[in-house]
This record gives structure tokens, C-alpha cells and sequence, in this order.
């Protein structure tokens, strides 16, 4: 049998779209946060940071209110 082997080797397995997928990833969360205002409900009380363990960690389910935000004028 003939082995081949690379000297330094072909490095780390990347994913060719990696760059794309955030980049896009990005995209879409800035068009959220320029669209939307984000808020903690005023009844909702303080926040529960004890994280839930299972497969993976996550936290405390919680509501969010989301308001667009108002159009800026347009400067002249």
C-alpha cells in the first residue's frame, strides 16, 4: 500500500461558507436591533439567571416586548 502524507498537514477542517454564514448572521441582527426596540416588560420583575442544564445550558425561559422603533426624520 502506498501512504501518503502531507508535510505540514491540510491544517483544520473550515467550512468554505463560515465567512458568509456570519456575515450574514450579522446582517440580520443589526436589521433587527435598527428595527425594533427590545424591552423587559415592566410587570415581569427581576430576571432569573440560574441557567437550565439538559443536553445543552440555556436560560430561564423569559418574555420580551419588541415595539418597532418610530421613523427618524429626514435631515434636509
Amino acid at each position: 500500500m502506498l501512504y501518503i502524507t502531507y508535510a505540514p498537514g491540510p491544517g483544520p477542517r473550515a467550512c468554505l461558507g463560515e465567512g458568509l454564514a456570519r456575515t450574514e448572521l450579522f446582517l440580520v441582527l443589526v436589521t433587527l436591533l435598527r428595527r425594533f426596540q427590545f424591552v423587559w416588560p415592566k410587570n415581569a420583575g427581576e430576571p432569573d439567571l440560574k441557567p437550565v442544564f439538559g443536553l445543552t445550558i440555556s436560560p430561564q425561559p423569559f418574555n420580551l416586548e419588541v415595539r418597532f422603533r418610530e421613523k427618524e426624520k429626514e435631515r434636509p
